[in-house]
């Protein structure tokens, strides 16, 4: 039932490089799929967090100024991540990195025939968040797909207060077993999310996110709104964005959503 072998471009196209950008709240699992997305295509999960993170490691220059802001409680300016994504591209052009998925989701990778080819394209991830980082970020890269994902509300608070973290394995679990039935009237999907168990081996080292209390999920999310309202028009303006809703867990979201990227990125 995978539509995706029905997408065969015809051999005189130049083979789609797929940049993708996820943009979508927090707690609605963008890094999840970016990072299940980017596994089935081939190419880099660019988390720009990740990418920060590993500069501040490395002790790199850009990296010992990254830290110093961060220690202040600053935020990194546009420019620097712009500059440490630059890199990182450049780096991917040349082939030196490659980031590769570490979770198996049972969705085959395939090779698309001639039609997408894995050279040269990633999926980034957190990045950009606000306008003039998209503006900065089409100077440099074209971007080909934008996938906004989208979560009802009520059911993305309620997915937020359900996370739990293994402090020893840095395991993410979600003890929330969501269900909401369809109202064809509302236009609503059905929603079913089952809960993420917890191993027996993480029980005693589980905690909830110090940011994972429903005041401050309320705040991240009206600032999001905020901020992703101008984005999202930005990227629909330019016949960039793909909405999609997700309504399941992994397992019932990847199969639709593996076809839908595809689909998108040939139009």
């Amino acid at each position: 039932h995978h539509q995706r072998h029905r997408f065969a471009s015809s051999a005189s196209k130049e083979p789609l490089v797929p940049k993708i950008v996820f943009l979508g709240p927090p707690g609605v699992g963008k890094g999840t799929y970016a990072k299940r997305i980017a596994k089935w295509l081939d190419v880099p999960h660019i988390a720009v967090g990740d990418l920060l993170r590993a500069e501040v490691k490395a002790e790199s220059e850009l990296g010992l100024q990254v830290k110093s802001l961060v220690e202040k409680g600053s935020l990194v300016p546009d420019s620097l991540v712009l500059d440490l994504l630059k890199n990182f591209l450049e780096g991917l052009s040349r082939g030196s990195c490659s980031t590769a998925g570490d979770d198996d989701d049972g969705t085959t990778r395939v090779f698309f025939e001639r039609s997408v080819s894995s050279a040269g394209g990633y999926v980034l991830d957190g990045f950009p968040r606000t306008v003039s980082q998209a503006q900065m970020l089409s100077d440099f890269q074209n971007v080909n797909l934008v996938l906004n994902l989208f979560l009802r509300e009520d059911v993305l608070i309620e997915k937020c207060l359900g996370r739990r973290i293994c402090t020893k394995c840095n395991g993410n679990y979600n003890i929330a077993d969501i269900y909401r039935a369809a109202d064809p009237a509302a236009n609503q999907p059905e929603i079913v999310m089952p809960p993420l168990d917890i191993p027996e081996k993480c029980k005693p080292h589980i905690v909830t996110r110090q940011d994972d209390r429903e005041e401050v999920i309320l705040k991240r999310l009206d600032i999001y709104k905020q901020e992703a309202a101008p984005l999202e028009n930005f990227y629909r303006e330019r016949g960039l964005l793909l909405d999609y809703e997700i309504t399941g867990g992994i397992e019932h979201t990847m199969p639709t959503l593996s076809p839908a990227v595809i689909n998108g990125l040939k139009h």
